[in-house]
C-alpha cells in the first residue's frame, strides 16, 4: 500500500493493555490513550472509511479530544477483542507503530498540539530512508548500512558476519532486531556476549521486561567470563564455585610466590618476582599461543635479560600458571583472561543450544574468545568499532564471510563529523569511509579554558584514575562541585593506596597500582602525564582540602547532571550522553613515535567525543593538541 502513516503507540504497550486483566492508564500519555481508543474503533471505522488518508484524518480528530474524555471512554467501554482486531487491521491499511522512544519525542505533533500530517513523509526523506515492517507490525526506519547488514543477516543465517561500525550508527538497534527476529519470531536460541554485564542494559531496555521474561529461555545474556565458566565447569557446580572464589581472591605477591614455589636466584625480591611472572602469564593469556615462551616476556625487560635469566623467568611463569589452573589452593587468585585462555586450551566448543552468537562491542572482546567462537561453527554476528579499541589494535576477527561498514551516526548532528574525521584521518588503522552524522540533529561544540572547568554541568571522561582525581583536585581548588561516577566503587581505594605507597612504601592491590613496588616506579612509568604530576604534588604537599565526593547513579549520568561528573572513559563506553566535556588529559601522548600509542590516544578521543549528543565542551587548547598528535616531533 503506497499511503502509510505511523500511530503514536508501540506494540509493547498494545500487547500489555490487551493482556492485562485490569486496565491501567496511569503510565500512558495523551497520544497513547488516543491511539488505543482509535485502535478499538478501527474495526468499525474500516467498514465505512476505505481510504487510508481518511483513516489518518479520523485519528487527527481523535487526538484533539481532551485526555479526561479519552480515559473515561476506555474505562467504560474497553473491549480487548476489538482492540486486538484493530491491531491486526493496521498493516492492511498502511498503519504502522512507533517505537517507544519516538512516541515520547512528540515530533508527530504541531506546536499547537495538533496532528502533523507531514510527519511520516519527513521521516521517509531523512537520514534513515529505508523502511522495513517487522513481523509484529512495527515500522523500522533504517539507514542504508543498517539495511545492508540486516539483509545479509537474513540471507545467510548460518554464516559469520562482521561489521566495522562507527560510534552512534545504531549497532544496538541492529543487535536488537537480530534478537527480535531469531528469538521472538523464529523461536530459536540466541546468545549475546559482552565483557561487562551493564553492556546488556540497552538491549534489555529495548526488549522490555515483559518480552524478555517471555523469551528468557531462548535469549542468553552472558559475559565472556560467564561463558567460560559455563563451558569449563559444565554441570559441575563445585568447580564453578571454585572458579568464582578464585576470581574474587585478591592478588598477593607472597601467596603467588609461595603457592607456585618460585625461586629467586637474581634476588629481585618477592614483589618483583611475582609481578614479572604475573605479567608474562597475562601476555600469554592474551595471545593465541599454545605454550608460555620468551615471546611473552615484555620486550622492555627481555632486552636486559641474558638467556639464563629469560629461561628462569619463563619457568617461573609456567609454575604460576600451573598453580593457578590446578585450583588446589583457595587463596590463589585468577582473573577473567586466565579462564578464557583455559577455555581455548581445553579445545571445548559451544554446543548448539547457544544458537546464534551476537557480539556488540567487538573491540572489547578478547581475541582468544573470538577464536573459540569461530571454531565452534555456530552462526556468529560481530559488531564493533576499530576506533574504540583502547589497545590500539584492529578488531579481533579474521576470515569473516562478509564485512559491512556503518558510518552514519544517528546519535549526533553534522558538526560531530567535523571533529571526528580529523581523528580518523590520523589513526594508523583508518579506513577509506568517512564518518558522517544525522542532518536532522544539532550537536553544539563550545570551548572552555584548558586550566579550568566548563561552566555548564557535564560528564567529563578521563583516561584513568589519575585523570579523575586530577579533576576532583581542580574542582576543589576552583570552588566547583565535582561528582564521580564510580560503578566499581574503587576510587577511594585508589586514593588511599596512593597515600600508603607514597608515604609508607606499602604495595597496593588496586589494579592501577598493583604492578608497582614503589612510588618511584610509579613516577617513572607516569612521567609523561601532567595529571599524575598534579596528583603527586597534591599528595606530597599534604593539602588538607576535602577530597570526598558524591557518587552519582547511572540515571543521573545519562540524564541532566546537577554538577560536573568525573568518570573513567572505560565506564561510559556504551553510553549516550546529552552534555559532555573532554578534559585535556585525554590528549596526552605517552610515547612519541609509537603508532600503537597514537592509535590508543586517538581511540580514546574518538570514543569520548562520540558519546555526546547535544553539546560537547572542548578545552581551548584542543587545536594545538590535535596538531601535536598529527605530527608530534615537529610540533
Amino acid at each position: 500500500m503506497s499511503y502509510s502513516w505511523l500511530l503514536p503507540v508501540s506494540t509493547d504497550v498494545c500487547g500489555a493493555v490487551v493482556s492485562e486483566p485490569e486496565l491501567d492508564l496511569s503510565q500512558l500519555s495523551h497520544s497513547e490513550i488516543a491511539a488505543l481508543v482509535y485502535l478499538q474503533n478501527l474495526p468499525k471505522l474500516s467498514q465505512s472509511i476505505l481510504l487510508p488518508d481518511d483513516l489518518e484524518k479520523r485519528f487527527a480528530r481523535n487526538i484533539q479530544i481532551p485526555l479526561e474524555e479519552l480515559q473515561a471512554y476506555l474505562k467504560a467501554r474497553h473491549d480487548n477483542s476489538a482492540l486486538s482486531q484493530g491491531v491486526m487491521l493496521c498493516a492492511q491499511y498502511g498503519i504502522h507503530f512507533m517505537d517507544q522512544k519516538e512516541v515520547e519525542s512528540r515530533r508527530y505533533l504541531q506546536p499547537d498540539g495538533s496532528w502533523d500530517f507531514s510527519y511520516a513523509q519527513r521521516l521517509r526523506n531523512l537520514a534513515t530512508p529505508y523502511q522495513v515492517v517487522r513481523h509484529d507490525g512495527v515500522l523500522l526506519h533504517l539507514s542504508d548500512s543498517q539495511r545492508r547488514i540486516m539483509d545479509a543477516e537474513m540471507a545467510m543465517p548460518e554464516e559469520v558476519i562482521g561489521s566495522q561500525s562507527n560510534a552512534g550508527t545504531g549497532k544496538t538497534t541492529i543487535l536488537y532486531e537480530m534478537v527480535e527476529r531469531i528469538a521472538v519470531r523464529d523461536l530459536k536460541p540466541v546468545t549475546v556476549l559482552a565483557d561487562q554485564p551493564q553492556k546488556h542494559r540497552p538491549l534489555l531496555h529495548k526488549l522490555g521486561k515483559k518480552k524478555y521474561q517471555t523469551y528468557k529461555s531462548r535469549i542468553h545474556l552472558l559475559t565472556y567470563i560467564g561463558l567460560a565458566i559455563e563451558l569449563l565447569a559444565g554441570s559441575n557446580r563445585r568447580l564453578a564455585e571454585r572458579f568464582g572464589i578464585a576470581l574474587g581472591t585478591r592478588y598477593s605477591a607472597t601467596v603467588l610466590v609461595e603457592r607456585a614455589q618460585l625461586a629467586d636466584p637474581s634476588r629481585m625480591g618477592v614483589d618483583q618476582l611475582a609481578a614479572q611472572s604475573w605479567e608474562i602469564v597475562r601476555r600469554y593469556c592474551n595471545s593465541l599461543d599454545p605454550v608460555i615462551s620468551e615471546r611473552h616476556i615484555p620486550p622492555s625487560k627481555r632486552l636486559h635479560m641474558g638467556k639464563i635469566e629469560a629461561a628462569a623467568a619463563v619457568d617461573s611463569a609456567i609454575r604460576v600458571w600451573n598453580a593457578m589452573i590446578n585450583l588446589t589452593h583457595s587463596d590463589m587468585p585468577m582473573r577473567g583472561f586466565h579462564l578464557v585462555k583455559l577455555l581455548q586450551l581445553s579445545n571445548k566448543t559451544l554446543p548448539e543450544r547457544y544458537g546464534t552468537i551476537l557480539i556488540d562491542e567487538l573491540h572489547d572482546a578478547p581475541r582468544v574468545m573470538v577464536e573459540v567462537l569461530q571454531r565452534s561453527g555456530l552462526p556468529l554476528r560481530m559488531l564493533g568499532d576499530r576506533y574504540q579499541n583502547f589497545r590500539g589494535l584492529d578488531l579481533p576477527f579474521t576470515g569473516t564471510l562478509l564485512t559491512c561498514e556503518m558510518t552514519v551516526s544517528l546519535r549526533a548532528g553534522t558538526r560531530m563529523a567535523d571533529y571526528v574525521n580529523p581523528l580518523i584521518n590520523m589513526h594508523p588503522l583508518r579506513s577509506t569511509s568517512p564518518f558522517s552524522a544525522d542532518a536532522r540533529k544539532t550537536t553544539e561544540f563550545h570551548e572552555y579554558p584548558a586550566d579550568g572547568l566548563p561552566l555548564e554541568p557535564a560528564v567529563m571522561p578521563a583516561p584513568d584514575e589519575w585523570g579523575v582525581v586530577d579533576m576532583l583536585i581542580r574542582g576543589r581548588k576552583q570552588g566547583r562541585a565535582v561528582d564521580v561516577f564510580d560503578p566499581g566503587r574503587t576510587l577511594s581505594h585508589f586514593v588511599k593506596d596512593c597515600r600508603e605507597l607514597l608515604k609508607h612504601g606499602r604495595r597496593s592491590t588496586h589494579g592501577a597500582l598493583r604492578r608497582y613496588d614503589s612510588w618511584e616506579s610509579v613516577a617513572r612509568a607516569m612521567i609523561w602525564s601532567p595529571a599524575f604530576q598534579r596528583v603527586e604534588e597534591w599528595l606530597k604537599n599534604g593539602d588538607h582540602f576535602d577530597l570526598s565526593y558524591r557518587s552519582v547513579p547511572e540515571s543521573e549520568l545519562i540524564g541532566r547532571p546537577l554538577n560536573l561528573i568525573a568518570v573513567k572513559l572505560h565506564d561510559i563506553k556504551s553510553f549516550e550522553l546529552p552534555i559532555l566535556a573532554l578534559p585535556e588529559t585525554l590528549y596526552y601522548l605517552a610515547r612519541e613515535g609509537s603508532q600503537r600509542e597514537l592509535a590508543r590516544t586517538l581511540s580514546m578521543l574518538y570514543t569520548a567525543v562520540t558519546r555526546g549528543a547535544e553539546r560537547v565542551h572542548l578545552p581551548d587548547s584542543h587545536r594545538e593538541w590535535l596538531t601535536y598528535l598529527d605530527n608530534p616531533v615537529t610540533a
